[in-house]
Parts: C-alpha cells; sequence; structure tokens
C-alpha cells in the first residue's frame, strides 16, 4: 500500500524490502541491487525498524502527557474550590479591611499555568498577611481556616503540588513534543529511499517484465481517498 499517513510508512517500506529482496534474488550474479552511498535492503530494515522504535516513542510520550494532563487537571478543581471558600471568608469577615481588596481571582480552569499559579501564590500571601494581624480583633478568625479545618499550612502544601503537577505536564509536553521530531525526522530521508529504489528498479527492467509490474505505489493514485486522521488533544 502507498504512503498515506506516518503509521503507513512501516507497512509501504516493508513491501519495498520484500520486493527489494525478489529484486535481489532475480538479480543473482549481476546483484544486489544497491543505491548510492551503499545503501541496500539491509540499510531499508534497519531505517524500517529505527522509525517504527520513534513512532512507538511519540505513543509512550503521548501516554506520558495524557497521565501528567490528568493529574494536573484532578487538582485543579480543589484549588479553585479553596480559592472560592477563602474569597468569601475574606469577604465576610474582613468587610472594611484593606485585605478585601487584595483578594485573588479564581482562575478559570482553563487559565495558563502562570494565571492560575499567581492567583494562588496571591492567595497564600494574603491568607499569611491576615494570620499577621496583631492585635487580633475581636471575634477574628484568626488564624482564618477553611471548610474542614483546612488551614494555611495544608493549603501552602497543595499549592507546592499544584505547582509540581504543572512542572510535570511541561516535562512530559516537551518530551511529546521532542519525540515527534526524531520521529519527523526519519520520514523525509526514507520516502527518497523508497522513491530512488523505484527508479533504480525501473532502470533495470523492461516494461510488462513482473518484477516492474509488482513494483510498490510510494503515493496513492489521483483521486484516491487518504487514510483518515486522529486527531489528539493531548499536546495543546
Amino acid at each position: 500500500m502507498p504512503i498515506s499517513s506516518i503509521p503507513s510508512y512501516i507497512s509501504t517500506s516493508q513491501e519495498f524490502i520484500t520486493h527489494w529482496t525478489a529484486v535481489n534474488a532475480d538479480l543473482g550474479g549481476g546483484g544486489p541491487l544497491v543505491l548510492p552511498t551503499n545503501y541496500n535492503v539491509a540499510s531499508l530494515t534497519a531505517d524500517r525498524t529505527a522509525l517504527q522504535t520513534k513512532i512507538t516513542a511519540v505513543e509512550t510520550a503521548d501516554n506520558a502527557l495524557q497521565i501528567a494532563a490528568g493529574a494536573r487537571d484532578l487538582k485543579k478543581g480543589p484549588m479553585k474550590e479553596r480559592v472560592r471558600q477563602f474569597r468569601t471568608a475574606v469577604q465576610s469577615y474582613f468587610k472594611g479591611y484593606e485585605h478585601v481588596n487584595a483578594l485573588p481571582k479564581n482562575p478559570s480552569f482553563f487559565a495558563s499555568e502562570g494565571e492560575f499559579m499567581k492567583q494562588l501564590d496571591d492567595m497564600a500571601n494574603l491568607w499569611a498577611r491576615i494570620n499577621a494581624i496583631l492585635p487580633v480583633p475581636m471575634g477574628m478568625p484568626i488564624p482564618l481556616t477553611l471548610v474542614g479545618g483546612y488551614t494555611l499550612a495544608t493549603f501552602n502544601t497543595d499549592l507546592a503540588a499544584m505547582r509540581l503537577a504543572f512542572g510535570t505536564w511541561n516535562d512530559a509536553l516537551q518530551g511529546a513534543l521532542i519525540a515527534r521530531e526524531q520521529r519527523n525526522a526519519l520520514l523525509a530521508p526514507m520516502r527518497a529511499r523508497l522513491a530512488q529504489y523505484r527508479l533504480a528498479v525501473q532502470s533495470k527492467y523492461a516494461a510488462g517484465s513482473p518484477l516492474l509490474l509488482s513494483l510498490p505505489a510510494l503515493t496513492p493514485p489521483p483521486g484516491s481517498t487518504p487514510d483518515p486522521v486522529v486527531l489528539s488533544g493531548s499536546i495543546s
């Protein structure tokens, strides 16, 4: 089958390897067929194996990215809820204090890492300032705690975990991008070698030769429908 997608490089190159092996057997003492820079059927076999390894590496990197994104997103919801609780607590108990004007925004779930973490850092800073109010006004809940006795110390622990989750996702994103670039770097050279092989075979056999008629196609025929593309939201 001709090349119609990245995975098809594997099956297409195998067809060329099989055909090349048959050509070498047919040429007998006049062979084997070797392309410029001493590129032979063993070279193509090695390139196919290398490409398969890189394709698998992309799949592995994508899985790591999806796992990291899931772990990151599982922490976002609870942190947003704590921001909501903090805002309402400060607005309720510290009305008339300057702290109300310094309240962080509750970031969008889809906010960038910088924006999301800025609001959480602002909350940690303001919370520490509130806990440090002296003398403590009568009836004020200082040190401030949220639902379930949630303290600033616990929030700082969760804040560090949120920062780590973003960092892990960023590392996984870079890993996935690098894996793709390493895979893609192998595609054009392989395609060029397959095209070169087709020309070499055409130069050695007369029209109507079985090995010429069975020469694997490199591209789909005009008007054909390409393979469907599976989109992934893992890199965004």
